[in-house]
């Protein structure tokens, strides 16, 4: 659970005094500590929402500590979903409908121009889409996405990529090849074999930061991006949002597929079906397996069991393996941090997957010399897997495949698994 209990300008004046906050003006809270989120309103939102998350919210509404709060007696409890995470103007416009209607005031205001709720009848949607056809030039056509409405070149040709790997991989498996894409250093050989010059693209830089300068350069015809700069790019080329990766492996899928049609998306699903059936026919009981997964990177310590943008995870939850109760547990659940002190949440696991991402000059050897990890019995009994973090995490149905073949190795190399 999670306050938002300072605004970020009281947070960014006098950060020392907020060091309880897991990042920037955000402070994680107990169950036993939910009087601290009473109000006249409540105001609750899930910012990864997936089963686990779900469960969460459900045992915090059924807490005898919640129904002691008073804005929950006085019935002033608003749950809204994750549009309240995010950070431009669809979101904001979605934030002030959201506030609209759990205040009671929504009547007083006219329809958001910018976010339509109420239904269409059939005959106003097909209306609207011949009103928006024409609403584009000749060789245009109109896109729904993120931050709204765009009209895209109906066959994009130039094509840039200000996001992460996961859009570029994902436009690769349609046979789609972009002209410049960001983090380009992070693309995968197996994907970079899948351009016809993967040294000809250009990169533009961090994904969160794109070199606008390059970009202008490059004179894209379409930009696909997710991030807090679309107003910016959307200046430069037509520009199309899409969800953050954290929403799943399977909506990013479908967001860059949507762009390019039915087909495309349809085909992209499938190719994630035959990930996951690479791993399902190859282990006969998954659910008698239990498994975790963790990821040591730049000298920290994650638990990655159950977050959803993880393609490993993906298949894991897919697949229908078991993972130990303490790992959805809310004090070390999804992005928090696992100390070496906490490694002791692994004793139930079968077997454990570690994803590893070194940098040049650090020692890959910080974790596996630790007598704490070697006292582990699952590292004893030598059921430890590695994987790659460039593709075992963040990525699209190529990086799946990837992920679900060696795991597949990995498993029937202890035994748990025969290849199909």
């Amino acid at each position: 659970i999670q306050l938002l209990p300072v605004t970020p300008e009281e947070f960014n004046a006098n950060p020392d005094d907020y060091s309880d906050f897991c990042c920037s003006f955000v402070r994680e809270i107990s169950l036993e500590l939910l009087d601290q989120a009473d109000g006249d309103i409540i105001i609750l939102f899930d910012a990864v929402p997936n089963d686990d998350s779900r469960a969460t919210l459900n045992d915090v509404l059924e807490s005898p500590l919640w129904q002691t709060l008073e804005g929950v007696q006085q019935d002033q409890v608003y749950i809204t979903d994750s549009n309240w995470a995010g950070s431009d103007i669809a979101t904001l416009h979605s934030v002030l409908d959201d506030l609209a209607e759990a205040l009671g005031v929504a009547d007083e205001f006219s329809p958001n121009p910018f976010i339509t709720k109420t239904p269409l009848s059939e005959m106003e949607m097909e209306a609207t889409e011949e009103a928006s056809a024409s609403a584009c030039e000749a060789g245009f056509r109109l896109i729904e996405h993120v931050a709204g409405e765009t009209c895209i070149p109906e066959d994009p040709q130039r094509i840039a990529v200000a996001g992460d790997r996961h859009i570029t991989e994902t436009l690769v498996a349609m046979g789609i090849e972009p002209i410049a894409i960001a983090n380009k250093f992070e693309i995968p050989e197996f994907v970079q074999f899948e351009f016809n010059d993967f040294e000809a693209v250009i990169d533009l830089g961090a994904h969160f930061e794109p070199n606008l300068e390059v970009l202008l350069e490059v004179q894209p015809d379409l930009i696909i991006m997710h991030g807090d700069i679309y107003d910016t790019l959307s200046q430069i080329a037509p520009t199309v949002q899409i969800n953050n990766p954290f929403n799943g492996v399977e909506a990013v899928v479908m967001d860059v597929g949507s762009i390019f049609g039915e087909d495309q998306t349809e085909l992209l699903l499938a190719l994630l079906d035959d990930a996951v059936e690479t791993v399902t026919c190859a282990v006969e009981n998954p659910e008698a397996i239990t498994v975790s997964m963790i990821e040591h990177w730049q000298g920290s310590i994650g638990l990655n069991t159950t977050i959803p943008w993880n393609t490993s995870a993906f298949l894991i939850e897919e697949v229908g393996f078991s993972i130990p109760e303490a790992h959805v547990a809310e004090e070390i659940s999804e992005l928090r941090g696992l100390s070496m002190e906490r490694l002791d949440t692994l004793e139930d696991t079968e077997v454990l997957f570690v994803l590893r991402y070194y940098l040049e000059d650090e020692s890959p050897e910080t974790l596996l010399e630790s007598p704490l990890w070697q006292s582990l019995e699952v590292v004893q009994n030598g059921s430890v897997l590695e994987g790659n973090f460039l593709w075992w995490s963040v990525g699209g149905p190529l990086a799946t495949q990837r992920t679900a073949d060696e795991m597949v190795a990995g498993l029937a190399e202890l035994g748990l698994a025969t290849p199909c």
